[in-house]
């Protein structure tokens, strides 16, 4: 990639429990970053599930997702098979 293609970026800085909130009873999500602050390229945001709680399905965005596990139980099905 050449250095004329790449649109400079500030950086995005924010506190712990910052960004936007987004309480669905058993499960929680706070966006850190997504649309207008990366021109719709990524998300990053957090994802709380008490336990035994269902995710969302498989499913799929046009944009990039980052995922940052911080914690899991083995018996959940979402995580069979992974290393």
């Amino acid at each position: 990639m050449s250095k004329s293609s790449v649109t400079p970026r500030k950086a995005i800085v924010l506190a712990p429990g910052q960004g936007r909130e987004y309480p669905m009873g058993r499960i929680s999500a706070v966006f850190k970053a997504d649309e207008e602050e990366t021109q719709s390229r990524y998300s990053v945001s957090e994802w709380w599930l008490e336990p035994r709680t269902q995710g969302p399905g498989a499913h799929s965005h046009a944009e990039d997702d980052l995922f940052y596990v911080i914690g899991r139980r083995d018996e959940c099905p979402c995580w069979r098979g992974v290393a």
